[in-house]
């Protein structure tokens, strides 16, 4: 899978897991489905951004890298 299919397909697990956890009508519920579901797709979706970071030119990045954030900001 490439690194746009990576992020695509991160994206919509992630929209599907906010959805799911934002039905549940308990709060406790929904802020251990915050912590499991939602948390484990952001992470997915970080790792596929993170990998897309390293190899797209520094100019072509429409966003702060994390290196900008540390030490140019």
């Amino acid at each position: 899978m490439g690194l746009i299919d990576c992020i695509n397909e991160g994206v919509k697990v992630l929209d599907s897991a906010v959805l799911s956890a934002e039905a549940i009508k308990t709060e406790a519920e929904r802020a251990e489905a915050y912590c499991g579901p939602v948390r484990k797709a952001m992470d997915t979706l970080r790792r596929c951004c993170d990998s897309a970071e390293a190899v797209v030119d520094c100019y072509d990045w429409p966003m702060p890298t994390y290196t900008d954030l540390l030490h140019r900001i």
